[in-house]
C-alpha cells in the first residue's frame, strides 16, 4: 500500500509533462562550409601579452620580497624615526587636501564681489 503514493505522483508528473507546450526544432544544424578565424579577437589571449604579464608579476614579487627583507633589518630607533616621518607626511597631506578643497570651493563660486577691489 505504500507504493500507491509514488504511483500517483508519477501520474501527476506525466500529465503535467503532457500538458506543457514543447518546442520542436525542425531544421537540422548546418556546419559552416569552411573554417574561418574570427578577426579582432581579444588581445589578452596573445601569448606575448601573457608572457609580459608573467614577467611583470615576477618582477613585482621580487621587488616586494627585497623591500620586506630590507625593512626587516632596520634597527628599532630608525623605525621610530620613519614612523614619525610617516605621521608628518600624513598630516601635511591632509592639510594640503583641505587647502585644495577650499580653493576649489572658492573657484566654483560665481560671485567674487567680496574679493573685488573697487
Amino acid at each position: 500500500m505504500s507504493g500507491t503514493g509514488g504511483g500517483t505522483s508519477y501520474i501527476k508528473i506525466q500529465k503535467e509533462y503532457e500538458l506543457t507546450p514543447t518546442i520542436q526544432i525542425l531544421d537540422y544544424p548546418i556546419a559552416p562550409l569552411e573554417g574561418s578565424i574570427i578577426e579582432g579577437g581579444s588581445t589578452i589571449q596573445n601569448p606575448i601579452f601573457i608572457l609580459l604579464l608573467g614577467i611583470v608579476g615576477l618582477g613585482f614579487g621580487v621587488v616586494v620580497s627585497v623591500a620586506k627583507g630590507l625593512f626587516s633589518i632596520i634597527p628599532e630607533d630608525e623605525k621610530k624615526r620613519l614612523n614619525s616621518v610617516k605621521k608628518e607626511m600624513k598630516k601635511t597631506f591632509k592639510s594640503g587636501r583641505a587647502y585644495i578643497r577650499i580653493r576649489s570651493l572658492l573657484k566654483n563660486k560665481r560671485d567674487y564681489s567680496i574679493f573685488r577691489i573697487k
